[in-house]
């Protein structure tokens, strides 16, 4: 029989068992965790996948959103660069993980080597309505939409984010070989083969003399 040993420590010093009186409950978040959001696709598939079925075996022409591509992000970021950066050569090295696409910028910030900035994923082809050989393209001057000259005499207009045509005007007679925004923005100068020059609005309209 093994004798007690006697406590050195005062009694305010030895444990007690914790109170059950002053239990924590939570007060919010009580609802379980919700589902995550339902992908828009997913339920165009399942649309398109029931449509399909009540169509009485007749195919239907899957529908796809043609793919957009916002270059505006990076041209903000490379003025913003431009603005703060220490010397007029500086660059910021871009780390080879995925995360750091973010700071990709346009490929006029690498004189070096501009394909570093070329997005294979979002190349896309467009055709007009009559296929002939584009001479001349140019940005508008607010930077949204592409304008082309083609050899046909055309102006096509293009959206720059989704890059199908929104205006066709019959500029000129013969191909086109030159155009041209003037710094302001204000004016349109194009000239063709025969050597015309025609100038025009922003709104693609003659400028009479």
């Amino acid at each position: 029989m093994t004798a007690s040993i006697p406590l050195l420590l005062p009694p305010t010093a030895i444990p007690r068992p914790a109170s059950w009186e002053h239990e924590w409950t939570p007060k919010k978040y009580l609802s379980g965790p919700q589902p995550p959001p339902v992908d828009d696709a997913r339920v165009l598939e399942q649309e398109m996948a029931t449509a399909r079925q009540l169509a009485d075996g007749k195919a239907v022409k899957k529908t796809r959103p043609r793919r957009t591509v916002d270059y505006n992000g990076r041209m903000g970021r490379w003025a913003l660069l431009r603005k703060h950066r220490p010397n007029a050569t500086y660059v910021p090295c871009m780390r080879p993980t995925p995360p750091y696409i973010i700071d990709l910028l346009p490929p006029v910030a690498y004189p070096s080597n501009s394909s570093t900035s070329l997005c294979t994923k979002f190349i896309h082809t467009s055709t007009n309505k009559i296929r002939c050989p584009v001479n001349v393209a140019t940005w508008t001057p607010e930077g949204r939409r592409v304008l082309t000259g083609s050899t046909s005499g055309e102006f096509t207009l293009w959206n720059g984010l989704t890059f199908n045509f929104e205006t066709i005007l019959q500029a000129h007679d013969s191909a086109i070989r030159a155009l041209q925004f003037t710094h302001s923005g204000a004016y349109l100068v194009s000239a063709d083969q025969s050597g015309i020059i025609k100038y025009f609005r922003p709104s693609m309209k003659n400028l009479s003399a």
